[in-house]
């Protein structure tokens, strides 16, 4: 109360109160991927029980993984709905939905059929990542990288989170109230997200702009983080057998993949922050764009000595080697938030949010394909996988440096 009249506080007032609201979008961006990530590691903390509720055998019910990644790949394809590309902030309603409520399903119908459906629609909450690109491409300019980095840190604390309170949820009120509670835990994040956080301005989309799928841009750039996704999806699913071939436990496994994330959500942030202390003062979008290649080509340069060093370890079995190889490794996770910090740079405006859709359709193909490749060669012998990943980053480093020397679609509208 303040002079005799109640004070209702509305969110939008903490610009008035000198707090910027870009910072808090971007907790609130990061909270919510983390929560929606967290949640999705329930289907293999709680594996057994839906070993048994579904009464199928370990090797089909790893499936459900090849459906759920299939769907991370899939999900890309909504941006060639003009809804997501006019619709902000129901189009983060609808990817947070598409995961929230098949995590609610799953303990109430018990046909593994329907399962692999629910889970491949759950894949679809990736199509945050382009929607938030468009949202940081709208509230900042330099630091959009920094901003993207701390996003996406987000997926690998999930990760962390998840693993670790996902368990006792099981043990305290078992596997089937956990699903439920989780998704409605997502929903309570997404109710608060719908909240505080504004849309985006209203771009009226021209009708003689082209299609970002009629650019060879398109292609050539999402390339650049194809073969960081390769690493990134491949590597944490790599991790325990060769944590066993080395002969350690699972439990030690287990901390050498929690390790691997925290390493992961590092360099996501560190290399956002330095591709925005080097963006500091560029003129226009070509020395943005720029700025951010090099940082990308930087993150590939330590995730390929990482890898290496890797392959190293493993075949001479020094654990302290192993270590410091895997942080390295995850260095490659820096390309990721530099990736999706350059759509508002490399599209026109009215192209920003199909054109992010596009870069990465073309980019996360290598969900689809990367681990399959990769695990034929890890059935020969653990360590021909991790050279194999070895060639990734120069591939990547390849089609980075081929980018540059491309016009920008949005060459003619610089900042």
């Amino acid at each position: 109360m303040k002079n005799g009249k109640i004070f209702i506080f509305h969110p939008f007032q903490l610009r008035s109160m000198g707090f910027r609201r870009s910072y808090l979008y971007v907790f609130l961006d990061s909270l919510l991927m983390m929560l929606g990530f967290a949640t999705l590691t329930m289907s293999s903390i709680a594996r057994e029980g839906l070993l048994n509720f579904f009464s199928v055998s370990a090797e089909l019910y790893d499936w459900a993984y090849v459906s759920y990644t299939f769907g991370l790949f899939a999900a890309f394809f909504l941006g060639r709905s003009s809804y997501f590309e006019r619709n902000f902030k129901k189009g983060v309603l609808l990817s947070v939905l598409f995961a929230a409520i098949p995590q609610i399903l799953i303990p109430l119908i018990p046909f593994f059929s329907i399962f692999l459906i629910l889970r491949f629609i759950q894949g679809f909450i990736i199509a945050l990542v382009p929607l938030f690109s468009a949202q940081v491409g709208e509230l900042f300019r330099e630091g959009r990288a920094f901003a993207k980095g701390i996003i996406l840190g987000g997926i690998f604390l999930g990760g962390i989170f998840g693993s670790f309170s996902g368990s006792s949820l099981v043990d305290l009120f078992g596997w089937k109230f956990s699903f439920v509670l989780t998704g409605v835990l997502m929903l309570f994040g997404l109710a608060l997200w719908e909240i505080l956080v504004e849309d985006l301005k209203k771009r009226v989309k021209k009708r003689d702009v082209s299609s970002p799928w009629r650019l060879s841009f398109t292609y050539i750039w999402g390339f650049s983080l194809f073969f960081a996704l390769w690493v990134v999806f491949t590597i944490q699913g790599l991790l325990p057998s060769t944590v066993y071939s080395l002969g350690l436990s699972k439990e030690e496994a287990s901390v050498f993949s929690t390790f691997l994330s925290a390493s992961k959500v590092f360099w996501s942030i560190l290399i956002g922050y330095l591709t925005y202390k080097i963006s500091i003062g560029a003129k226009d979008n070509r020395e943005l764009f720029i700025s951010a290649s090099k940082t990308m080509i930087f993150s590939y340069l330590l995730g390929f000595v990482g890898l290496l060093m890797t392959s190293y370890a493993i075949k001479t079995g020094d654990l302290q080697i192993f270590y410091i190889s895997l942080f390295l490794s995850g260095a490659v996770q820096g390309v990721a938030p530099v990736f999706w910090s350059t759509p508002a740079v490399i599209f026109p405006e009215s192209m920003v949010t199909s054109g992010a859709f596009a870069i990465g359709l073309v980019s996360n193909s290598a969900n689809a394909i990367g681990p399959f490749i990769t695990k034929l060669l890890v059935e020969k012998e653990v360590i021909f996988g991790w050279i194999a990943l070895s060639l990734a980053p120069i591939l990547g480093i390849f089609f980075t440096i081929l980018s540059r020397k491309m016009n920008l679609p949005s060459e003619s509208q610089n900042l």
